[in-house]
């Protein structure tokens, strides 16, 4: 979706919803917990952030599912976080991770002047982590079992 066409959605909630309607939808339609989404302070800001958000958990769970399909390695988004990292319009955004990779949990944080490629860079840092911590781990025995 283009820019333009964000924008344009990010209006049509602005002039169709009130602030505690549009985090009401964002709860219970959509399942985002306002405090995740952010912007909660005013109707512009959550419209904008909810807009942003849903374009993130889209791209999120592409890769996602890239990773799975493509290279067997099963992931699953616990927890999701990111702001700027300081208070001007070019600011450089942070994002955060927690995920389940193949079955253990891995933190991510991708840092970058695009939240969406910040995120994208959090859950691929998880996934190298994973990686990571199994090519140091001493191969097991036949019949013993691996500890944590």
């Amino acid at each position: 979706m283009n820019q333009s066409a964000l924008e344009i959605l990010q209006g049509e909630l602005e002039r169709l919803y009130e602030l505690d309607e549009m985090m009401k939808l964002s709860a219970d339609l959509l399942g985002f917990a306002p405090a995740t989404v952010g912007g909660t302070g005013s109707k512009g800001a959550f419209a904008r952030s909810l807009v942003g958000y849903c374009v993130n958990e889209d791209a999120l769970a592409a890769l996602v599912d890239a990773f799975g399909t493509h290279l067997g390695i099963v992931v699953r988004i616990r927890d999701y976080h990111e702001h700027a990292m300081a208070a001007s319009a070019d600011a450089t955004a942070a994002a955060y991770v927690e995920a389940d990779v193949d079955d253990d949990a891995f933190w991510g944080v991708g840092v970058h002047a695009s939240i969406l490629t910040a995120s994208l860079r959090a859950v691929v840092n998880a996934v190298n982590r994973a990686h990571a911590r199994r090519e140091a781990a001493p191969p097991v025995a036949a019949g013993a079992r691996a500890e944590a």
